[in-house]
């Protein structure tokens, strides 16, 4: 059976060109169930959901299709689509080459491929890909549109001229390609020529809320303040998450002096887009205007987070100067001098002689190292903190305290050599706290190890909370733990041969030999496991009244038990290994 020749297909089919979609999907769907071979009516169910935005539903039916054998090319293109708009390129891609492979002359796939290798950074392989497309149809304006973008982003500007204006001789209409040619022309420089390609394109969508926004964007560096807020509106008023508006908007604003209404404008930017550094620097800026300066403080830092770029790091230096913080105003405006290579943020800053410049740089190079060093020392030594509180770890801390309260100097007009050598010398010293910090974490981690081996031995369900009790009652060195785990391991096996012995015994298959060495066995136990009496129980009994008990094989098998169930209370095992090295091991036989 041709499918295309079914009635009801036809009518799907036009449906859909009529943007028809649920009438489209009712008629699809009766067809899915009644024509479950035919993979097309599965791609144009997949049509459908991408029209509609429903780009994973999409990618199921093209799979579908796909599983039932498909081989139009429409399938492998849609899927790409799809794939795309997830973010999921890579699968885009090989859908894309699939669908080339079938139909090599499938301009849209080319075009398509393209378009996702620009977004990718690769725009000299989506000009390829463009070319190619052209080369099938030469009169497909979206790809000459799409290679003038590539063009654009490569610096070739000549070229992505002529590409847009291709675009816009092929397709008069195109609002787009006007859009994107007053781009360019604003990077250029030539605003005047750049609002007539924007102009032009809302005359061609009045609902274009980007040409709105570069329209204001040339405005403003026309001077044409006032005239650039009515497109900033206009482009929130047609799209009201529009981030970049807003923070235009904001400038605008503050260059009006109109303080408090950019403040607002650039609160909704960073709403909208949290991780917008310009946003927060900008702010910064208006704060630091209206004497907010711890407020502008925050907001350099976030934007130094979000993008360490070498103004965000001049800003914060120049308002710690403000606030009378040198130490801090020439740590930053360093890190903006290295990013840039150049001397200029702290030498005009502080109007100092090139020599001064060159001492001042070397004392910052220790302070942020010194920064780096302690910051890592800092985090270690919170962590081994955490795990144990004893007495090496605070011997640390203090160590720590007391090296971060000597203050690095770098004052150009006092002795410049005397405070290099303090300087220095502070270095030295934190390098070398660092080195123990060090070695104590490494240390720190064999002594996690080895309880985990001690886990594994005795099948205890050890957990964080229960290394803590046994390292707040243990001021354990790693060897010791290393000993402790071997003494653990003779422990274990003396166990486990006495739990086989009496298991031989209780099914009366044991030898007197066997008897013989049980009871050796259990002797030797009581020797180095005094059992001690709870007052809070009448089950505990002494080591000889258990040894003379007549039921001295079930005593042991509930031993045995109690042994192997004893790993869930954690306060009590951690006293176990407590007193171990003072050769005293307390164990509770319960007897039922």
């Amino acid at each position: 059976m041709d499918i295309s020749k079914n009635e009801d297909y036809q009518i799907a089919l036009e449906l859909i060109e009529d943007s028809k979609f649920e009438k489209a999907l009712d008629i699809l769907n009766k067809l899915s169930e009644i024509l479950i071979k035919f993979p097309d009516v599965f791609t144009k169910i997949a049509l459908i959901k991408w029209k509609l935005g429903q780009y994973d539903k999409a990618v199921i039916f093209c799979d579908k299709a796909i599983s039932l054998g498909s081989s139009n090319p429409e399938t492998y293109k849609l899927k790409g689509n799809a794939l795309r708009y997830l973010g999921k390129n890579e699968e885009a891609l090989n859908c894309y080459d699939k669908a080339l492979k079938m139909f090599p002359c499938d301009e849209d796939a080319y075009n398509n491929k393209g378009i996702l290798l620009s977004d990718l950074g690769k725009n000299e392989e989506a000009l390829y890909c463009f070319d190619k497309a052209i080369e099938l149809n030469i009169f497909y304006a979206d790809a000459y549109l799409n290679k003038g973008n590539a063009l654009r982003y490569l610096g070739k500007n000549e070229e992505a001229f002529y590409c847009y204006d291709k675009t816009i001789e092929i397709f008069p209409k195109d609002d787009i390609a006007y859009n994107n040619k007053g781009i360019l022309l604003s990077d250029l420089g030539k605003n005047e020529e750049a609002l007539y390609c924007y102009e032009k394109a809302i005359e061609l969508n009045i609902f274009y809320a980007d040409a709105y926004l570069n329209k204001g964007n040339a405005l403003i560096c026309l001077g044409k303040n006032e005239e650039a807020l009515y497109c900033y509106d206009k482009a929130i008023e047609l799209n009201q998450f529009n981030a970049d508006a807003y923070l235009n908007k904001g400038n605008a604003l503050r260059d009006l002096g109109k303080n408090e209404e950019a403040l607002i404008c650039f609160e909704k930017t960073i709403e909208i887009f949290p991780n917008d550094d310009i946003a927060y620097n900008n702010k910064g800026i208006l704060l630091s205007d209206l004497g907010k300066n711890e407020e502008a403080l925050y907001c350099y830092r976030k934007a130094i987070e979000l993008q360490p770029s070498p103004l965000y790091y001049a800003n914060l230096g120049l308002i710690f100067k403000r606030i009378n913080k040198i130490e801090e105003s020439l740590v930053n405006l360093y890190k903006a001098n290295k990013l840039i290579n150049s001397n200029n943020f702290i030498k005009e800053a502080f109007k100092l002689s090139d020599s001064n410049v060159e001492f001042i740089k070397e004392s910052l190079k220790n302070i942020i190292e010194l920064e780096t060093i302690s910051k890592e020392i800092n985090k270690k030594l919170e962590t081994l903190e955490t795990e144990t509180n004893s007495t090496d770890v605070k011997i640390l801390r203090k160590k720590y305290n007391e090296i971060n309260e000597i203050k690095v100097t770098l004052d150009p007009e006092k002795n410049k050599n005397q405070q290099s050598e303090q300087n220095l010398k502070v270095l030295g010293d934190l390098k070398n706290l660092q080195n123990q910090v060090n070695l104590m974490t490494e240390n720190s981690e064999i002594f996690e190890k080895e309880i985990d081996n001690i886990n594994d031995l005795l099948n205890l369900n050890i957990d964080k909370s229960f290394k803590k009790i046994v390292r707040e009652n243990l001021d354990l060195n790693t060897q010791e733990l290393i000993y402790l785990k071997e003494y653990y391991k003779g422990m274990t096996s003396s166990f486990y041969n006495i739990y086989s012995t009496s298991q031989i015994i209780i099914s009366g298959q044991a030898t007197f030999e066997e008897s013989t060495m049980a009871e050796n066995t259990f002797s030797y136990l009581a020797t180095f496991i005094p059992l001690y009496e709870d007052k809070n129980s009448e089950t505990f009994i002494s080591v000889d009244s258990f040894l003379k008990s007549d039921k001295m094989i079930n005593h042991a098998f509930n031993f045995l038990r109690q042994f192997k169930n004893y790993s869930d209370l954690d306060e009590k095992v951690g006293k176990l290994l407590s007193v171990i090295f003072k050769n005293k091991l307390y164990r509770q036989v319960y007897l039922k």
